[in-house]
């Protein structure tokens, strides 16, 4: 089967850190985590990925993205942990059809 976070594995294995690939949803009106190596903080989630969670909305990263159509950097919280981000828009036909995430936890 194919494995849908080797790429942002890959990264991860290069430069540390996270990263998620956000899609739009079918409404375009949210962005929904399709890949990543961010591990959910929940005790109760054992160290599972955070897939299919949503990007928070309203919040800065949404609004930076989705309102003022610009890429976000600048500290989120992802999954329970902060880090500090670089969000980045990925555009087909001039429009935002998904968000690549690098991120580095704060200490």
């Amino acid at each position: 089967s194919k494995n849908e976070n080797a790429s942002v594995d890959s990264v991860k294995a290069k430069l540390g850190g996270v990263c998620t690939i956000f899609i739009l949803t079918a409404d375009g009106k949210d962005f929904i985590r399709a890949s990543t190596n961010v591990l959910d903080s929940d005790p109760a989630k054992k160290g599972q990925r955070c897939m299919g969670t949503l990007l928070t909305n309203p919040g800065p990263v949404y609004d930076a993205i989705a309102k003022q159509d610009k890429d976000y950097t600048g500290e989120a919280v992802i999954c329970g942990i902060n880090y500090n981000t670089y969000y980045e828009r990925i555009k087909a036909d001039g429009k935002t059809v998904g968000i690549y995430l690098c991120g580095y936890k704060k200490e």
